[in-house]
């Protein structure tokens, strides 16, 4: 996975002086949450939600938000428009735990060009984008017409041109409409949701990656020491509340930063690691991080909600390690 922040991340600025070629939107979010999108979003943002789009249908023992069925992804897929050769940004309101979940889910099953927008909705409007309260045109589906599935999509996206860096693939072109809004050439390809481009690590797994690895828990330290929901952690996992990588205002910080903090915990390139959290967004949220600083980690999607599933599973409250100021 490359080390490159610009390949996972993308500033407001950016995106509003984008180039809108390929370029999908995702506003992610529950489903009560759905009624916040329609009343603003970013121009031309497709609604995703997180446990019907991102999510499979939980069990007893697969814990809260299980990894959505391959199937079920590829329609998602091509309901929003989105071809293998798209750049898909995502974004949220909630600190980018949910875009975090889109991001790890989109390049677990295959995508190579999936980022988050740094600050989510705030940065946007921070930086003089607009919103809107306007449905988006629903995109031409992928997949259902070979000859041209693409069409023009881009109407209602955001008025962009300029420093986004969104390669174009060979044999295609770009033209403008009356209106110099780009538009989009047509394509013949279909998206599949490939499942497994990421790494994860299973429950009957997670427990031994101490002896041999890190095991980080994303949650805010008071949960890690026995408060929260699931009240405790895994034995043997390290304390690395991920919403600390962010400042204020919700912008990750700098690579210099992010590196010492990491290296401090033993997660360096080449570490077996692997984060968890309660359902697995601030968890994705961790490997989206690390994969700025080009470290690859797994992540434990069955969480905290998967390994209380089953009472013989213990839960510690003592640290497993002295740690101060990560």
């Amino acid at each position: 996975m490359p080390g490159d922040r610009a390949a996972h991340l993308v500033s407001a600025a950016d995106l509003r002086d984008a180039p809108p070629a390929r370029l999908v939107l995702l506003d992610v979010r529950t489903a009560g949450e759905r009624a916040n999108y329609q009343r603003e979003h970013l121009p031309g943002a497709q609604f995703a939600d997180v446990d019907a789009d991102l999510s499979g249908t939980p069990t007893a023992d697969s814990g809260a938000r299980p990894l959505p069925d391959a199937e079920a992804l590829t329609e998602a897929l091509r309901r929003w428009g989105i071809h293998d050769d798209s750049t898909v940004v995502v974004y949220d309101d909630a600190r980018s735990v949910a875009a975090a979940r889109a991001w790890w889910v989109l390049r677990w099953a295959g995508l190579t060009d999936v980022r988050i927008l740094d600050g989510g909705r705030r940065a946007w409007q921070a930086a003089g984008g607009r919103l809107t309260s306007d449905r988006p045109e629903e995109p031409p589906r992928t997949g259902d017409d070979q000859t041209d599935t693409r069409g023009n999509d881009d109407a209602h996206e955001p008025d962009t041109s300029g420093t986004f860096d969104a390669p174009s693939p060979s044999g295609t072109s770009d033209a403008s409409d009356a209106s110099g809004t780009p538009v989009r050439s047509g394509h013949s390809d279909t998206v599949i949701a490939r499942s497994g481009s990421l790494p994860t690590v299973e429950t009957s797994t997670v427990a031994r990656l101490p002896s041999c690895g890190i095991l980080l828990d994303a949650r805010p330290p008071t949960h890690f020491h026995g408060g929260g929901e699931y009240p405790g952690h895994i034995p043997g996992a390290i304390s690395a509340p991920v919403f600390d990588d962010f400042d204020d205002e919700g912008l990750l910080l700098d690579e210099a930063t992010l590196r010492a903090r990491y290296h401090r915990l033993g997660v360096d390139a080449g570490t077996p690691a692997a984060s968890y959290c309660g359902s697995a967004m601030a968890a994705a949220l961790q490997v989206f991080v690390l994969a700025t600083l080009g470290i690859e980690i797994a992540l434990y999607p069955g969480s905290l909600s998967q390994w209380v599933a089953d009472p013989a599973r213990p839960l510690a409250t003592e640290p497993s390690v002295a740690l101060t100021n990560f």
